[in-house]
């Protein structure tokens, strides 16, 4: 097995603890595997080019999410944003523990981190790699889901934002995405179309 074949298994391993299961072909799964297949479809899709560091950094995006929960961080925004940051920096960590353990260089374990925590994405086109992946991710697959639980006016404030983390490049392939209509009408009035 390659280290990038053991280290994709890994963080899969690590994902299936995911308390949240969801079933698959009459199997049990961890809700965060899923998300890692996710992303990584979408690096393929997107960025097929990269090196392993960026495929893992995508692929442990989300990894051992539930460790951390929204509601021990304070509420607003400054509590969301320092939940996120923490967040970053734990799928930064077991990230590293796993590419460490399957033999990837420092300097490869260090462009991981960096990538997974999407530092400096404007400028960083790793991190814009895993920037975007996510944001695919979450319009292809769960974005319906969203839009359920908020206004309108909140979801094209969000859809915006998204949009703006977004490269051109997954501009074009958001656009192509089989939307819902109600999700097709948020995008459109995000972008002001």
């Amino acid at each position: 097995m390659s280290n990038y074949a053991k280290a994709v298994s890994m963080i899969l391993d690590k994902n299936q603890l995911d308390p949240d299961k969801k079933i698959i072909d009459d199997q049990e799964v961890g809700a965060n595997v899923l998300y890692s297949k996710y992303m990584g479809e979408w690096q393929e899709k997107l960025y097929p080019e990269v090196v392993d560091a960026v495929k893992l950094a995508a692929r442990a995006q989300h990894i051992c999410r539930w460790e951390l929960k929204r509601v021990d961080f304070p509420e607003g925004k400054a509590g969301y944003f320092k939940w996120r940051t923490t967040l970053a920096k734990l799928h930064a960590q077991i990230l590293s523990e796993i590419m460490d353990e399957c033999d990837y260089s420092l300097t490869e374990i260090d462009r991981a981190k960096e990538a997974c925590q999407k530092k400096n994405f404007k400028n960083n086109e790793d991190s814009q790699c895993v920037e975007d992946c996510a944001c695919m991710v979450f319009l292809n697959y769960y974005f319906d889901d969203f839009i359920a639980k908020h206004s309108d006016e909140r979801l094209i404030d969000i859809v915006g934002k998204t949009w703006g983390k977004m490269s051109e490049k997954a501009h074009d392939a958001a656009l192509k995405l089989d939307l819902s209509e109600k999700a097709l009408s948020i995008v459109k009035a995000a972008l002001g179309a």
